[in-house]
């Protein structure tokens, strides 16, 4: 058994299966894609509009919207340079962002992005008041010793 890509969709399936389980187009055991004739005979539910003819070339995403940026490299070194609790959920939520989207979870995917950027924002606040707290401290005791 290999795996193929499917002509409908582009994405990774196994040669044996009888149909893309990620957009349903009919396939043989083989890995060849079914006739359109061969088609029309099959119990399973018809869409013509996606499959008119056996030899058309596979349906464009065109509707798909750009993946949104996932921030990780802000994270990460927020999280080494400023204030690592609170720069984990940045690198978790950033490190959704691109797995989200190739599922084809594109709200998720936008909202992981929002997430990974606000944890970014509030672990950069948060060590920048952390170290200016620090250096008041430093100097408090200075002054007291």
């Amino acid at each position: 058994m290999a795996l193929i890509n499917c002509p409908e969709c582009g994405r990774t399936i196994s040669s044996a299966s009888s149909k893309c389980p990620h957009c349903g187009y009919p396939m043989q055991g083989d890995g060849q894609h079914q006739d359109f004739q061969q088609q029309t005979i099959s119990s399973e539910p018809l869409h013509s509009d996606r499959y008119q003819q056996s030899n058309a070339e596979p349906a464009s995403h065109s509707a798909e919207p750009p993946c949104p940026e996932n921030h990780l490299a802000k994270a990460i070194l927020v999280t080494l340079l400023c204030c690592w609790p609170l720069g984990i959920p940045a690198i978790v939520y950033a490190a959704k962002v691109n797995t989200l989207y190739n599922q084809r979870r594109y709200r998720e995917a936008e909202e992981a992005s929002r997430n990974a950027d606000k944890w970014f924002l509030i672990s950069l606040v948060g060590g920048i008041i952390g170290i200016i707290g620090y250096f008041f401290l430093l100097i408090f005791l200075n002054l007291l010793a």
